[in-house]
């Protein structure tokens, strides 16, 4: 089970996730086995990478086109008429009804086949003449003539703007450039900080045993004065002295140990796990001194610029708005909105059952007017094209706020380089500065350090000699031991922090 599966958080099967999740601590934890279980539980990294997969896929995506559409049409539709007529004057002429509605004939057999005759043609009102013979019947027809019914396929492309596709391709493709050297960077940060955890609680732990001894040491001697005191052969303000030595000797122990706690902590939420401090293996391997073509400035900037992650993001994003920006301008290229292609077909056809209705009686057609019983077809094929035409995109307006953002990605990428460069400079005048005084230590070391060891010895071979003399001596030893402990782990670190603002290992 997933935590996406899971949507109610209520719900959430906490102890059957656990079992299924169950993680198993090693025994031993070197720093190399360390790194790679930070880039496979750190919870940053992890995202980052999700997030590159993301931005991989939407380069996919960038080629998809747009589905097509399919059309479809079918109507039904009928004409009505509607008609009102002219008929005689009844005081003018004498009238015959005939079946037919609408229809006013004359008594006179030949004037009325004159009149019957549908080739003939008939002028109720002669040229120049006056309305005087027809007026307006109040009957008026209506009724259903013509039926009709149509349908309509086709299909709707849309076809790609060239010119925006490529720019959106550029687009993501610097987007998942950018979005990898984002998880690169994190793991990077992340694999320097155990390095440094390392060395720091390898330091801790070698400093807390001298320190342990220097406490015993101190013991002894706070003791050693209290017993000069009864004796008369010290002051009490000596024997305070003593003590409170041994005290501070103490309280550097408690702080030694809490500080290895933190690291350990800070180890463990960096590894995505929980871990003893026993488990964490140090060891004793040390950075060998870089050699002095490793230290020059300029090959330092160089690879500075070469392998920061950092500043490869930058560029990718300053890449990525320049894209968008040629994305932004390609709008103003007319192309074609959609292309479509139909095929359709009407079909009409005339009643030949229509009938007139006549003030809510049905009567029969109108002699004059024929309805044949025939069907007509229409076919029709079309081609459309729809282009955009980019009118009131042509100004600059159109591209302010793509052009806003390229200038940012711009300045961004060059104060990161100039920060990284700045970084590595420091980082190496920290390491030549620690060298300086770890080499300077060294040379007045030795000599103190074997004045130290001959003193002991010989103080170790004369019982008789003053017991706050061989503690002095011993005391002293140890110090010198803790100032060679810290000379040693401070090289190491500047080494390790140059390395981290460089980018990569030096050798």
């Amino acid at each position: 089970m997933t935590m996406p599966e899971v949507m109610n958080l209520r719900d959430f099967p906490a102890e059957t996730y656990l079992q299924e999740h169950a993680q198993t601590t090693p025994r031993v934890l070197d720093v190399q086995a360390a790194i790679e279980l930070a880039l496979r539980n750190n919870a940053q990294i992890v995202y980052l990478r999700q997030a590159a997969e993301v931005a991989r896929a939407e380069v996919g995506s960038a080629l998809e086109l747009r589905d097509p559409e399919l059309l479809f049409g079918y109507g039904e539709g009928e004409r009505s008429t509607d008609r009102t007529w002219l008929v005689p004057r009844s005081e003018l002429a004498p009238l015959y009804s005939y079946p037919s509605p609408g229809l006013l004939i004359s008594e006179d057999p030949a004037q009325l086949s004159r009149e019957t005759d549908p080739r003939v043609p008939r002028a109720l009102i002669p040229e120049g003449g006056q309305n005087n013979y027809l007026t307006t019947s109040s009957n008026r027809f209506s009724g259903t003539t013509m039926d009709s019914d149509s349908y309509k396929v086709g299909v709707r492309f849309f076809p790609p703007n060239p010119w925006i596709a490529a720019a959106r391709r550029a687009t993501y493709r610097a987007g998942y450039a950018a979005a990898l050297a984002d998880a690169y960077a994190v793991e990077w940060q992340v694999a320097s900080r155990i390095k440094e955890l390392y060395a720091w609680i390898a330091y801790l732990r070698l400093d807390l045993t001298l320190a342990q001894q220097l406490e015993e040491v101190r013991q002894t001697a706070a003791q050693t004065a209290f017993t000069l005191v009864d004796s008369g052969q010290m002051s009490t303000i000596e024997a305070l002295t003593a003590s409170q030595r041994h005290l501070q000797a103490l309280s550097d122990c408690d702080k030694l140990e809490r500080d290895a706690a933190l690291a350990v902590s800070e180890l463990s939420a960096l590894l995505g796990r929980s871990f003893p401090a026993e488990a964490i293996q140090t060891g004793t391997n040390r950075p060998a001194p870089l050699e002095p073509a490793a230290l020059e400035s300029l090959e330092l900037q160089r690879r500075t610029l070469k392998n920061r992650k950092e500043i490869a993001a930058a560029y990718w994003r300053s890449q990525f708005a320049e894209a968008a920006l040629r994305e932004a301008r390609a709008t103003r290229i007319p192309w074609f909105t959609n292309l479509e292609g139909s095929f359709g077909q009407s079909n009409r056809r005339k009643d030949p059952d229509a009938a007139w209705g006549m003030e809510g009686r049905t009567a029969e057609l109108d002699p004059f007017y024929s309805i044949p019983i025939d069907e007509e077809q229409d076919t029709e094929w079309r081609v459309e094209a729809v282009v955009t035409l980019p009118i009131f995109s042509l100004g600059p307006q159109a591209t302010r706020v793509q052009r806003a953002q390229y200038r940012q990605a711009m300045e961004t990428l060059g104060a990161l380089t100039r920060q990284a460069l700045s970084e590595t400079l420091d980082a190496l005048a920290r390491l030549t500065q620690t060298e300086a005084r770890r080499a300077a230590f060294e040379a007045d070391f030795a000599a103190r350090q074997r004045r130290a060891q001959a003193a002991l010895a010989d103080l170790e071979l004369h019982p008789d000699v003053a017991a706050e003399d061989l503690i002095r001596t011993k005391e002293m030893s140890v110090e010198l031991e803790r100032m060679r402990v810290r000379q040693e782990y401070d090289r190491q670190m500047a080494i390790l922090r140059l390395e981290q603002k460089v980018g990569c290992e030096l050798k």
